[in-house]
């Protein structure tokens, strides 16, 4: 990818065919995109937007305004995002310890409903779900779990997945508190999947 020419931002919207430089490129395009926008903007919105036939320029345009603007920060745009990108050198996936720290952390929640720090899990979390800044916190979880999912280890996929339903339906009014707590409980079952896999494949690797 290093080696390889940098097409301009146009041929990533052509219907002609592209070829494999050009598919190498478009691969790279897509992850900038996930990471920006977040995974379920770019497989959902972006595509119903092509699908609908708005240009991808057009786009861009409303998901960058201040980058599309200026004529000139448009230029540079995607040449020094696709050239970070490269030098960064991020692992495709995530380990399996990485994967299940990540969500460790991710369902970790310090708030003070009392006046004091506490250490609260996405179960307790339920019972403060009307509140602000739990609502925000939940929300900016949520986000980063859609940006970075497609990183999962494919040990601990499943168990992402679930969590990501659980954040999804925390601020849905449609759905009740006993209901996201079934959610939080299935999350929990494919955690625990997740380490007994894990386990084995350490074992039997020899790790």
């Amino acid at each position: 990818a290093a080696r390889a020419p940098i097409p301009p931002l146009e041929k990533f919207s052509d219907e002609p065919p592209l070829n494999d430089n050009d598919r190498l490129a478009a691969f790279w395009f897509w992850r900038h995109l996930r990471r920006k926008l977040g995974t379920g903007i770019v497989q959902g919105q972006m595509l119903l937007a092509l699908a609908g036939g708005e240009s991808l320029d057009a786009f861009l345009g409303k998901k960058f305004p201040d980058v599309w603007k200026d004529d000139d920060r448009k230029a540079t745009w995607w040449p020094t995002s696709f050239t970070l990108l490269i030098r960064e050198r991020l692992a495709p996936t995530l380990t399996m310890r990485e994967s299940r720290e990540f969500l460790e952390k991710a369902a970790d929640f310090v708030f003070a409903p009392d006046g004091k720090d506490k250490r609260l899990d996405p179960l307790a979390l339920i019972e403060l779900r009307e509140q602000p800044a739990v609502r925000r916190e939940v929300f900016e979880r949520r986000q980063n779990l859609r940006i970075e999912i497609a990183r999962a280890n494919p040990v601990w996929h499943n168990a992402w997945r679930a969590y990501g339903v659980f954040l999804e339906k925390f601020d849905d009014e449609k759905t009740t508190a006993e209901e996201l707590k079934k959610l939080w409980q299935i999350a929990r079952a494919e955690a625990a999947v997740a380490a007994v896999l894990e386990t084995e494949a350490r074992a039997a690797l020899r790790r």
